[in-house]
């Protein structure tokens, strides 16, 4: 009888083993080596606190996990809100990350510090102005040869469904946007006036010039390219990710 009864438990303790392993290799399968970044080897795609970020995917995954970030971004999936393989869920404009996914009542808060910084508390909304955390860059912004700034910015890829659209925020909260209309760039700035812009590639960093205004930035952790043969695209998006 007692023979009987150890052979019947042998089923649940496989199925109790099977389960944890499974759940060992979702916690794994979350990378979260770099900071304000978080890579799911199981579905092959790095988060950023803005989105989906597609420098550290093809980093990470190469131009597979790249071409699929695109079609998904393509389609109007830009991980404003995303769910990882272990279940974690993070929404991109509450700047939070939830352990229970959607059910959105037990905060991780781990992760939350690690993707958007020390400033997140949970549930804070964000607004699009300085959001700090480990992505910040160097700016200096010179006004007819004069420095007028020189201190930490923002440099981010604005995910939403405005594609091409990449954005420098400084501290004192201006914000100078560039965009691709037809062929030519343009920046803008707080008031929503536009003008043309010369751009140059300096791997890690870029010039912008425009009217008698020069932008120097400088992204203090940097996962991108080189700057040889890049696109002015690709520049941005290595340099703004």
């Amino acid at each position: 009888m007692r023979h009987r009864f150890q052979v019947a438990l042998l089923p649940v303790a496989l199925l109790l083993c099977l389960w944890s392993d499974r759940g060992a290799t979702a916690r794994s399968a979350i990378d979260t080596r770099q900071p304000g970044l978080v890579c799911d080897t199981a579905e092959q795609l790095c988060y950023d606190r803005v989105g989906i970020s597609l420098s550290a995917t093809r980093q990470s995954f190469g131009r597979y996990g790249e071409d699929r970030a695109r079609r998904l971004i393509a389609r109007g999936e830009r991980g404003r809100t995303f769910q990882l393989s272990n279940g974690v869920a993070c929404d991109v404009k509450a700047r939070t990350c939830w352990d229970d996914g959607w059910q959105r009542r037990n905060v991780a808060k781990s992760l939350t510090r690690h993707l958007f910084g020390s400033g997140s508390s949970g549930g804070n909304g964000g607004s699009g102005t300085w959001a700090g955390g480990n992505q910040s860059a160097i700016c200096l912004l010179r006004r007819a040869g004069r420095v007028v700034y020189d201190g930490s910015c923002e440099l981010r890829e604005d995910n939403d469904d405005r594609t091409g659209l990449y954005s420098a925020i400084l501290r004192n909260g201006t914000r100078y946007s560039f965009r691709n209309d037809r062929g030519r760039w343009w920046i803008s700035d707080n008031s929503g006036r536009r003008w043309p812009v010369a751009i140059n590639d300096y791997g890690q960093a870029a010039v912008f010039r425009w009217a008698d205004i020069t932008l120097e930035t400088r992204q203090r952790t940097y996962r991108g390219g080189n700057g040889s043969n890049r696109s002015v695209e690709d520049t941005l998006r290595d340099l703004f990710n």
